[in-house]
């Protein structure tokens, strides 16, 4: 069952990125050796015919009202903000390096501007999600240069080439037993290792007397921080596919100050099996095992039926205070009904 809410028309670069997103899936099976005739009818009644990381690391009331409530349309319409924005502009800047060869002063002028020719994120076209989401996107421009060349410094640390050897945002593929369907995800940079890049960027300090307030420049983490774990079982994802080295990328805008030699260190972090326990191969085949049980647990569901209204029983607590439950106000409106009906 899908709603019919209405949802805006979709811009030309949201179609042609559902065209190649479609051509790419199908593309996959083909080279997975899968039949997609072979699906269970309970996954094509909903569209689906895969997951991804992103999926099993939602929490499931948040992955029933997007995968079985929405359709794939709805789905690119739900509302983004400022730092996921800045953050797939600075991938797409630093792909025009590492893959296009642009130097990188242009590609940094482009993830700010644009190009005409193409449809392609920038900073600068980004209207933003209401007062607050428009002010930190301010101040995301301010802090996207020192970003890209952070991010620019990590890579060439991790000795990325420049070549045709280096590819991004390629599909991979694991096949978990007692699974249905394929578990899928791009890297963000893969060559003779994958590369997971993640930005870091600008929050609002606490209220002074007055009333103001300052920002504070996104600093790397030297220890796993809250995201990490939701991070490194995408990286554990990876590692299954491809069996190579994964390194997590950190960019930020500023490095921090040793307090004795009053200098600043990098302002980027990278975690690998190299100087991080927990991509040990007993870890990153934990968070496999942990990715297979929200897997099953998805498919349970759906075993039972395709209809979101039946299946919300199944579910003990909606959490809609969850930060990824920040949709927008109709689509959240719209989840906050299906788990707990329409108010009086």
């Amino acid at each position: 069952m899908k709603s019919t809410t209405n949802v805006p028309e979709l811009t030309t670069g949201q179609e042609k990125w559902l065209e190649k997103e479609t051509k790419d899936i199908a593309n996959k099976y083909v080279e997975l050796g899968q039949d997609p005739d072979l699906i269970p009818q309970y996954y094509l009644d909903i569209g689906l015919n895969h997951f991804s990381p992103t999926q099993l690391n939602t929490p499931i009331d948040i992955w029933l009202f997007k995968y079985v409530y929405l359709n794939q349309v709805q789905r690119r319409s739900l509302k983004i903000n400022s730092r996921m924005h800045a953050g797939n502009c600075l991938q797409h800047a630093l792909n025009l390096v590492y893959l296009e060869g642009i130097k990188p002063a242009e590609a940094l002028n482009i993830g700010l501007f644009g190009r005409k020719a193409k449809y392609e994120p920038d900073m600068a076209t980004y209207i933003g999600n209401g007062p607050d989401d428009r002010e930190l996107h301010e101040q995301n421009i301010q802090a996207f240069e020192a970003t890209f060349w952070s991010g620019i410094e990590a890579l060439e640390e991790l000795k990325l080439p420049k070549d045709k050897s280096v590819t991004s945002e390629s599909y991979v593929h694991v096949t978990l037993d007692g699974i249905h369907v394929p578990i899928l995800g791009r890297t963000d940079f893969q060559y003779t290792d994958v590369i997971e890049l993640k930005t870091k960027w600008r929050r609002k300090n606490r209220p002074k007397k007055d009333g103001t307030y300052s920002w504070a420049k996104s600093k790397p983490t030297e220890k796993p921080d809250r995201a990490f774990w939701t991070y490194l079982k995408q990286c554990a994802f990876y590692w299954k596919a491809t069996g190579k080295k994964i390194h997590l990328v950190y960019a930020c805008e500023d490095g921090k100050l040793d307090r004795e030699t009053k200098k600043k260190g990098k302002p980027y972090s990278i975690f690998n099996k190299d100087n991080c326990e927990h991509f040990s191969d007993e870890s990153l085949n934990d968070c496999i095992n942990q990715f297979k049980v929200a897997a099953r647990a998805r498919q349970t569901l759906l075993q039972q039926s395709t209809n979101p209204k039946d299946l919300v029983k199944f579910i003990a607590e909606p959490d809609l205070n969850h930060f990824m439950w920040d949709v927008g106000d109709d689509f959240y409106q719209q989840g906050k009904e299906l788990f707990y009906g329409k108010e009086n």
